[in-house]
């Protein structure tokens, strides 16, 4: 790391550290981020807000803006090296209680934060508290909390949210993974699954509290041929490494990880349909994923759409 700039002074130890990776954002974007925490619920000694910028080209400007909000801003700097990188740095400085990541072009939904989350994080204590994201425009209704003792319990009984920003971690769980450098695709996916693996108890939610906004210009937006190529290639490294994993573990441990894997599994054979419409590179992908034994897809009935998906594959020949 370069260097780091902390804006104001010391606080006691903070209940969230609120981690934002920024990389030549525009600012009424990171605007409204950073507002929305301000807003969450939290009061200024609960918070700590960690703005890492990822080698922006006007650095200067960002000072300066980040300078209008006092003491409640931490700047850490470092040279380009990616969202994983910014995550990392900001995940191992982080001195709060939970540490939430929160993309410098979204949001949260402040209320329910502050209304929903809130009270389930100050009685229940969690290793993990998950949530939803939501679109802006659409309506939500709140349906469920839910404890279970594990991280790796909920794994085993549920569809796994892949983003890093549907989770509130505690501290010390979240900085026993590193997110993987030089992976501009599906790195939250290999964090959260390896993360969910560690934690103690588990509370899961449906409350949408964060606003997600889609940007053509970022990497999971970008639909160029060149970044088509690389999600192909980085959701296929996922999917390995965690299968790799999985002949490390046994038990609970290995039937929820495998569940995840199976997920991906089928998430990544329609994606690529979805993403190329090219029969052939379907096909190509297929013959790598029989290859690791992870194709056809093993019936279980982890859901509804997972149980017909895997009954097609072991009757689909291409």
């Amino acid at each position: 790391m370069s260097g780091s700039l902390q804006i104001g002074g010391s606080q006691p130890r903070p209940l969230v550290s609120f981690v934002i990776p920024t990389y030549n954002v525009a600012f009424p974007s990171l605007d409204d981020c950073i507002e929305s925490l301000l807003h969450a619920g939290l009061q200024q000694s609960e918070r700590e807000i960690i703005v890492v910028d990822d080698g922006s080209r006007d650095i200067e400007s960002l000072k300066k803006m980040l300078a209008t909000y006092g003491d409640s801003i931490v700047l850490a700097e470092h040279d380009h090296m990616g969202v994983s990188a910014a995550r990392n740095t900001g995940m191992q400085i982080a001195t709060g209680e939970y540490v939430e990541f929160v993309d410098a072009d979204d949001q949260l939904d402040a209320s329910l934060f502050k209304t929903e989350l809130l009270p389930l994080l100050r009685k229940h204590r969690p290793d993990v508290l998950t949530f939803r994201h939501q679109v802006p425009s659409t309506k939500y209704q709140v349906q469920r909390s839910d404890e279970y003792e594990t991280g790796t319990q909920y794994m085993l009984e549920n569809n796994v949210h892949g983003a890093c920003w549907n989770y509130v971690v505690r501290c010390d769980v979240a900085q026993q993974v590193l997110f993987p450098l030089g992976v501009k695709f599906t790195e939250d996916e290999r964090w959260t699954a390896q993360m969910l693996l560690r934690a103690g108890k588990t509370v899961a939610t449906d409350v949408p509290a964060y606003i997600y906004r889609k940007n053509a210009a970022s990497a999971t937006g970008n639909k160029a041929k060149e970044a088509t190529v690389q999600k192909i290639a980085d959701a296929f490294a996922t999917i390995a490494y965690l299968d790799h994993i999985c002949g490390t573990l046994s038990g609970r441990e290995q039937d929820a990880l495998r569940r995840r894997v199976s997920q991906l599994t089928m998430d990544f054979v329609w994606n690529v349909w979805q993403w190329t419409h090219s029969l052939a590179t379907l096909r190509r992908q297929i013959c790598l994923l029989r290859e690791r034994r992870l194709f056809p897809l093993p019936y279980k009935r982890y859901s509804r759409k997972y149980a017909f998906f895997s009954a097609l594959t072991r009757i689909w020949i291409l």
